[in-house]
């Protein structure tokens, strides 16, 4: 024993994890680690298509917090957080109606998490 109380030491959650399919994200905060899909067959066409006709984004994730929200390119979704490690949102048309690159990230109260890039095909 050290005679602490054990406060000063990291938790697991803060260590670094590895960057897959991104860059590190920051320790603590909430990690992606892929997207489904990765990117639409062309631009404007629906994916993962709905019963409503909107296409829906779905990303593995760690350490998200309750209230984590999927942006993409910038722009925050109404996202669900199932399980804890995957993160859903319906995709508005106009997010993905001309080809690119798009950053695909997770915003909860620990702040951003890493970036996956999502291609917008021709």
């Amino acid at each position: 024993m050290d005679g602490t109380d054990g406060a000063d030491r990291a938790p697991d959650a803060a260590r670094p994890l590895p960057a897959l399919g991104g860059s590190r994200a920051t320790p603590l905060h909430a990690a992606l680690w892929s997207a489904t899909p990765a990117s639409t067959a062309a631009a404007g066409q629906a994916f993962n298509l709905q019963p409503d006709s909107l296409s829906a984004l779905a990303v593995a994730c760690g350490r998200a917090g309750e209230r984590a929200c999927i942006l993409f390119g910038g722009v925050p979704l109404a996202s669900t957080l199932r399980r804890g490690d995957l993160a859903t949102a319906l995709m508005p048309p106009d997010l993905f109606d001309a080809p690119g690159l798009r950053e695909v990230r997770l915003m909860d109260e620990s702040g951003l998490s890493n970036a996956l890039e999502f291609r917008v095909d021709e």
